[in-house]
């Protein structure tokens, strides 16, 4: 039998769907309501637009795609939660958020076999009351080089 080892983190808890998710906080840098993008013509699949956030542009990713969930279309309920990778901002859209909690984590190896097509960016599995939270990690959820990548195309 695997020994599961326990640690609790803070985490931001978001939902697509009926499914929670999280991501450490010390990636996150602010939450803001939905407001429109600015799309860009034959950009990068991962990019679902441009956020204007006080005079910066940011790139929003799809993490709908990322995460392989149903593609849906932004409405005013949603969130876009800012993050920073790389000292790079980065932005992406989900449907509600639960909050800043501390979950219960499960660091067994063999979490990412939970959700295999996802292994590259599931990091952990934990518990928030009777929900199961899929915590992802942000650098593989948002490679930086790819946002490097859209950054420059961004200044250029």
């Amino acid at each position: 039998m695997e020994k599961k080892e326990h640690k609790s983190r803070a985490h931001l808890v978001f939902t697509l769907d009926d499914q929670f998710y999280g991501v450490d906080t010390s990636a996150v840098t602010q939450i803001i309501r939905s407001v429109a993008l600015t799309l860009i013509p034959d950009g990068p699949p991962l990019l679902s637009g441009l956020l204007n956030l006080h005079g910066d542009i940011v790139p929003v990713i799809d993490i709908r795609r990322q995460l392989k969930r149903v593609q849906k279309i932004m409405d005013t309920g949603d969130r876009i939660v800012v993050v920073s990778v790389n000292n790079l901002l980065a932005a992406f859209v989900c449907d509600d958020i639960k909050g800043i909690v501390a979950i219960d984590i499960l660091t067994a190896k063999n979490a990412p076999k939970i959700h295999p097509d996802l292994a590259d960016v599931l990091s952990a599995v934990g518990r928030l009351n009777e929900k199961t939270v899929l915590i992802y990690d942000t650098k593989a959820l948002f490679p930086a080089d790819k946002i490097a990548e859209i950054h420059k195309r961004i200044k250029a």
